[in-house]
């Protein structure tokens, strides 16, 4: 969960990286692409990681964390 961002973040940097060493974003830029359209795919991206970080840290841990202290319970009982 703590490596998801980071990991959003280097390949995004390494994406853009290579559209810029192949001279791809200067061909999309020549075509009428600004820096905020080419710019939006990395924040859908970055919005869906946010979200399921969000549905991982609000909704499935805490609900195995309970399947595991009522399972913990059972075995010690």
């Amino acid at each position: 969960l703590l490596v998801l961002p980071v990991s959003v973040l280097i390949a995004t940097i390494f994406v853009y990286h290579r559209l810029r060493t192949d001279s791809e974003l200067t061909v999309l830029q020549a075509a009428g692409f600004g820096a905020w359209r080419l710019s939006v795919p990395v924040f859908w991206v970055a919005g869906g990681c946010a979200l399921l970080g969000y549905l991982i840290s609000l909704w499935i841990l805490p609900l195995s964390y309970g399947k595991f202290r009522d399972m913990q319970s059972f075995l010690k009982h």
